[in-house]
């Protein structure tokens, strides 16, 4: 089965990476995007936040999203670094002094099973997707990967991503199976 991956933001933190030390460090900003960041990123202190802006008292989890991209703590680098790496780069960050890894996943995929896909578009703008379905039997060597099908907007796991999360107890994410919703 594909999942889409979400984040506990009812219950754990969230990563801030301030815009403005980010301009200073590498002129533009920079958001994984499905590019390739490693050579021009610069390790920076982020900060643990409420992403839900309710000034609540959260735990910190092993995954938190930063803008909707998986950031790990480094138990969970040390416990997927190894299945994570043929799916994406890691880009180093520090949260309270701590090391941390964004994860840009640039594995994409376009084994996307039309008949049972829908994008929602108006005028030619794409304005998200009615269905998705993946064609499961052409991707089991992904790990966590896009799709050009929602302009990589969602990032989605296998099954073996998601029993290799639950078995290790790393928290923070939670996987869906309504890939169509974001």
């Amino acid at each position: 089965m594909i999942y889409r991956l979400d984040f506990e933001r009812e219950c754990y933190s969230c990563i801030n990476l301030d815009q403005d030390d980010m301009e200073d460090l590498m002129g533009d900003l920079y958001y994984p995007e499905g590019l390739p960041l490693s050579n021009v990123w610069v390790e920076m202190e982020g900060e643990l936040y409420d992403g839900l802006g309710k000034s609540r008292q959260l735990s910190t989890p092993d995954i938190a999203s930063w803008e909707g991209t998986p950031v790990l703590n480094e138990r969970a680098y040390q416990l997927l670094a190894g299945t994570l790496e043929a799916s994406g780069e890691f880009l180093p960050i520090k949260i309270e002094k701590k090391p941390w890894f964004v994860f840009n996943t640039l594995a994409t995929t376009n084994a996307v099973d039309l008949a049972h896909s829908e994008q929602n578009r108006r005028g030619g703008i794409y304005l998200g997707l009615k269905s998705l379905q993946f064609l499961e039997n052409k991707m089991e060597y992904l790990s966590l990967f896009k799709t050009d099908f929602d302009e990589k907007v969602g990032t989605f796991c296998t099954e073996a991503f998601k029993s290799q999360i639950i078995e290790n107890a790393v928290t923070g994410v939670k996987f869906r199976t309504d890939l169509h919703r974001p």
